[in-house]
Order: structure tokens, then C-alpha cells, then sequence
């Protein structure tokens, strides 16, 4: 993919004072079509880049609003117990199952 681009940039490679309008267009639109599917893939990783902190959120609001600064990585968490003093509000079996899905690309049953 990203070879086709460094052929049509290398034929831009010497400058040639004499070089035609139609030559430097077909050159510019050699590059524009090799740089189209890297900009599909890019598009499709920033999706999946939004699709995954999405799923992350609900953890996140837990580790931001629900852990104390005296916990260690190594301590287990417990939710607290009831409702009215979490700030986060509860992790539910959908945002476990919604992590999964994440996981595995949005494939996941459940």
C-alpha cells in the first residue's frame, strides 16, 4: 500500500525545470491514488479508536470517581456497596459485555 506512494513521490524525486503541467498532473494523481487506501485505513482505525473509549468509559469513571489515592494497583476493587456514594454510578454486565465486544473487534455474542 504505502509502496505504490513512494513510487509516485520517487518520480518526483529530480527536479526538472522542463517538466510538463501534465506530467506533474498525472505524477500528482499517481500519489492521490496510492495515499486513498492508507486514508480508508486511517479513517477506519480512528473509528475503532472511538468504538474502544467508548467501551473503556464506564471503567475509566470508576478509576476516576471511585478509587482513593491510598489504593495501590495491587488492591482489589470492591464497588461500593450502595448506590448513592458512587460517583461513577455501577459497572453493569453490558459494559463487560460491551468491553468484550471491543475486545474482539465488535464480534462477540452477548
Amino acid at each position: 500500500m504505502s509502496s505504490e506512494i513512494v513510487k509516485a513521490l520517487k518520480a518526483w524525486d529530480t527536479y526538472d525545470p522542463n517538466i510538463s503541467e501534465e506530467k506533474v498532473l498525472r505524477q500528482a494523481h499517481a500519489v492521490i491514488d496510492a495515499a486513498r487506501p492508507l486514508l480508508a485505513r486511517i479513517e477506519a482505525l480512528e473509528a475503532e479508536v472511538a468504538r474502544l473509549r467508548e467501551a473503556l468509559e464506564p471503567f475509566a469513571a470508576v478509576a476516576e470517581h471511585d478509587i482513593g489515592d491510598d489504593e495501590t494497583d495491587d488492591d482489589i476493587f470492591w464497588p461500593i456497596s450502595n448506590a448513592r456514594y458512587s460517583m461513577s454510578g455501577r459497572l453493569r454486565v453490558g459494559h463487560l459485555r460491551a468491553a468484550r465486544r471491543a475486545r474482539e473487534g465488535g464480534n462477540a455474542d452477548g
